[in-house]
């Protein structure tokens, strides 16, 4: 007997798993979100609930996400609220298919536990996996039995293309390098990187702005290469660089104020060192133990 995805079989675990007990507190609080949903999209619910569909959730969902990650990156103490938001959008898609009758909660949960039964057999099979790199390998592998009978039999199936750009190059990078398609290690995508921004520096000098925009484009996905093979992720990194440029223009706003627009080079130059100094002290500041 085996459990099956598409045409292809696959064992049935040969190690017990255990559902937790109905009077887990997890179970039961799952069951009440679940309740709260249905009852918004009962005919006399909610009518702004009762008008989302499946397509009319998707920019929802998109904000929700963004949300989350933003908690998570800053530590913000709303992040359980944020995860709750998610936790909620999940529930109401699987409501809306339900009356849509194209899945249901029952048909997400059960597809997600076998699929993560059959992707870890090191762990619910007799495979072992030594660390977190072979672990991933497995997954791999079983993806792409999974994977026998669709028309895309790429490596790279499976990365969505409505990822944010570098998120995407990230995960194209992971799957080609599982694939054995990638530099050994960093010195590697060092030297991509110069070789991509001289021919850019050629391009901006005699070139067009769309084959400006292809060797842009080009240095942009090698410096990723690169963070993925430092282990920095790249979305991360630029979110934070992000914030500290922010910070630090709106201390180079304070200080130079209606003038910021007239100012010359050199007094904005001042003005940036002085805010990068100011929110250096601050970061400094703020890593300091205190005494409680």
């Amino acid at each position: 007997m085996g459990s099956t995805c598409g045409h292809t079989t696959f064992p049935v675990t040969s190690r017990p798993i255990e559902s937790v007990p109905n009077d887990d507190p997890r179970l039961q609080a799952l069951a009440r979100l679940l309740g709260i949903v249905d009852r918004l999209r009962e005919p006399d619910g909610c009518p702004w609930d009762l008008e989302q569909t499946l397509e009319s959730m998707a920019p929802h969902l998109l904000e929700e996400a963004y949300e989350l990650v933003d908690a998570l990156t800053t530590g913000d103490a709303e992040t359980v609220g944020e995860i709750g938001d998610l936790l909620m959008n999940m529930c109401l898609l699987a409501r809306i298919g339900q009356d849509e009758k194209r899945f249901s909660m029952a048909d997400i949960a059960t597809a997600t536990s076998d699929k993560l039964v059959r992707r870890h057999p090191h762990v619910f099979g007799e495979d072992t996996a030594a660390d977190s790199k072979e672990a991933l390998r497995r997954w791999e592998a079983v993806k792409r039995t999974e994977r026998k009978g669709d028309r895309d039999k790429s490596a790279l199936a499976g990365v969505p293309r409505d990822l944010p750009a570098l998120l995407r190059a990230s995960r194209v990078g992971e799957k080609a390098s599982r694939a054995g398609f990638d530099w050994p290690d960093a010195a590697g995508p060092l030297d991509k990187i110069e070789e991509e921004l001289a021919e850019l520096r050629s391009e901006i000098e005699d070139g067009t702005t769309p084959r400006r925009a292809q060797e842009l484009g080009d240095v942009l996905f090698s410096l990723v290469n690169l963070a993925r093979h430092l282990g920095i992720d790249a979305e991360t990194a630029l979110r934070r660089t992000i914030d500290r440029f922010a910070q630090r223009f709106r201390l180079v706003e304070e200080e130079l104020g209606d003038r910021i627009s007239s100012a010359t080079l050199p007094e904005l130059e001042t003005a940036w060192q002085n805010a990068k100094a100011v929110s250096e002290n601050r970061r400094i500041s703020d890593d300091q133990p205190t005494l409680s």
